[in-house]
Formats: C-alpha cells, structure tokens, sequence
C-alpha cells in the first residue's frame, strides 16, 4: 500500500510547545480530577482482561460479545476495518471535508470517490449524490458522526436514509463515532446498531481525554469482526493490560465524563458567539457537540498561511482546513481554558488584520 505523507500529523508536531493549544479536539485528560493514573489488576493476563473490555462495550452498547473487535485507538479501527473489507478492486465512497487518514488509507487500498458535506446543507450528505455514486460501484461509505471537521451532527433518521440508500445498492456503512456521545443533547445511535450494513468505530481518545492509552473498538457484523480481531492479533498482538484496566474503568463513567466535557463546551461556546458578533469576517456553523469549530476565512485568505503566522508569531496552533480537504478554512478546537480560548480567538483576528493591511 502506497500512502502520501501525512501533512496534518506534520502539522501537529509543527504546533508542539504552542502556548494556546486550539488544535487539539479531544477532552484533557481526567488525571487531575480524580480519574486513576493506574489501577491494580492482579495477576489477571491479557486475554482475560481484553476479554473483559469486549463484554463491557458490548454491554454499554447493547450488542452481543462476538460483534466488537479491539484495536489500539480509533484510527486503527478504521485502518483494520478497511484491511478486513476491502480488496484492490473495490471502491469506497469518502465524506469531504474528514479526517485525512480516513481518506488517504482508503486510498491507497483502493478506488475512491468523493461525496459532499458542505456547510450551506448544514453538512448533511446529499442523498442524491449518495446514490449516484454508489451507483459507480462503491461497496463501502465512509462517515464521521459527529462530523469531523465541523461537529455537526447526523440523526438516526439522517443515518437511516444514508444506509438505506447503501442497502438498496448492497453497500456498507462505516461511521467513524469517535466524537458521538460528545454531542450537547442526545448522542445519535451507532451506525451498527441501525441497520444490518453498519459499522461503528470509536476509541477513548475524545470524549475521555484518554488518548495514551491507545484503545479502540468496532462494532459490526460478527464475521467482520472476527477477521478484525484476527487482523490484530497477527498485527500487534495484544493491548497493553494498564490501558485495557483504565478504558474499562473510564467506559464505567461514561456520564461524568460527557458532564465534564459538556461543562467545558458550555462555557467556550459562548466565547465563540460572543466573538462572532464581533469578528463578522469570519463564518461558521455552531457545532452540534464536541470541542471544535470550522471557520470559514474571508475570500483569499490562506489557511496555511494564517495558520504559520498564527503559530510563529502568537504561539498560537490551530488546524488548516487543506488537511481535512477543504482551503480556506480552519478548525479551531476549544478544550483549552476559557481565558486561553477567548486570547486565541483574539490573536486570529490580529492575524487577519495584519493579512488585509
């Protein structure tokens, strides 16, 4: 498999040591508020403790053992879901704007098209063009709920015609779910648990701040899963038993850690509002949840470019749209302190001003 660079990581460690982190879209970690650094398992091995983390998503998501898989985070998730489903000859059928990896290593194991999320449809896919390019020959479609990069949301009944239409063209449907149950209301369902063709992904990095411990899951039809499960294992083996112990614990408090991050949301959004009103050069739709924003930038302006000078000369990170395949915008997250986020927002306006002088 072929793969380009992968710019936004470069970009990430580009930002390391910025003094406002506005680039980095998963909750802190919950260390220092009375979650465990490490917990005490005994003697209890891999297998065992792993085999108690399948039981505990399965039981929080209301499915049977046999349709989770493990993997080490999200994003492998996706990568060994792909390895499991796809072959040189098939085609996927990716959300733009998203994540670059999801786009890039379903690339590179095969053909890809592009379908629309665009801002004036409230990022909500055109189910016209679903169909046309399902029609092409794709056998998988690929989702992020929320969306990624603007966290806007997708309804089980939005979902349902989605998977519908993939259905009736005998197609699955991968939703990438890491930032769901961050949403401000009521989280949408998992993919998986919607229709029969659905396949879920997700992890503890967002929600729960707890992206050292590396742990991810999918959700799906028992023999996907199966080949999943086999995939790792011949990949890298088991998970580390610290991690498995913690992601147990932490899926146990599911709801104090939506409190926690929802307290976050609640008081940097009005923040954004407030900047908005004032900041009229810059457009965007409130997020559905999450702790990030994508700005649309006044015509002309490059995102790289005012991305490096925020970066440069304010230390300031956020994330250029170009990596998530969308110019002219940034996405600009909101898990660091409220007075860090409002200055953040402020040097963005510096750095507009210093751009159309």
């Amino acid at each position: 498999m072929d793969l380009p660079p992968f710019l936004l990581e470069d970009w990430l460690l580009r930002c390391r040591g910025a003094k406002i982190v506005m680039d980095h879209s998963g909750a802190p970690p919950p260390y220092k508020e009375g979650f465990p650094a490490d917990i005490d398992i005994g003697t209890v091995d891999e297998a065992e403790l792993e085999g108690r983390l399948i039981e505990t998503i399965a039981r929080s998501e209301g499915v049977g053992r046999e349709r989770v898989a493990l993997s080490s985070g999200a994003q492998n998730a996706n990568f060994l879901a792909f390895q499991a489903l796809l072959s040189p000859d098939d085609m996927v059928a990716v959300e733009n704007p998203t994540y670059m990896p999801i786009r890039t290593v379903s690339e590179g194991m095969c053909r890809i098209e592009a379908f629309g999320r665009v801002a004036t449809r409230d990022f909500v896919p055109d189910n016209r063009e679903l169909e046309a390019v399902l029609r092409k020959g794709a056998n998988l479609l690929v989702l992020t709920n929320l969306h990624n990069p603007s966290a806007s949301s997708l309804s089980d009944s939005q979902l349902k015609e989605v998977m519908d239409i993939a259905s009736d063209k005998e197609a699955m449907v991968l939703c990438d779910e890491i930032y769901r149950e961050m949403h401000y209301s009521s989280p949408p369902k998992p993919v998986a648990l919607l229709r029969d063709n659905g396949i879920s992904t997700s992890g503890v990095t967002k929600l729960y701040g707890l992206g050292d411990l590396r742990i991810g899951w999918v959700i799906g039809p028992e023999e996907l899963c199966s080949r999943i499960e086999l995939l790792r294992l011949y990949s890298m083996y088991r998970l580390p038993v610290r991690s498995i112990a913690l992601a147990i614990e932490a899926l146990k408090r599911t709801e104090w850690f939506r409190g926690r991050v929802l307290d976050l949301a609640r008081g940097n959004l009005r923040i954004v509002e407030e900047w908005l009103e004032v900041e009229t050069r810059v457009r965007c739709k409130l997020p559905d949840g999450g702790l990030m924003v994508l700005l649309s930038l006044p015509e002309g302006v490059d995102d790289l470019r005012l991305s490096e000078i925020l970066m440069d000369h304010f230390s300031t990170s956020v994330c250029p749209g170009r990596y998530f395949g969308i110019d002219n915008h940034i996405r600009v997250t909101f898990s660091c302190a409220t007075d860090e986020f409002r200055k953040g927002l402020e040097n963005i306006s510096k750095v507009l001003d210093s751009l159309s002088a």
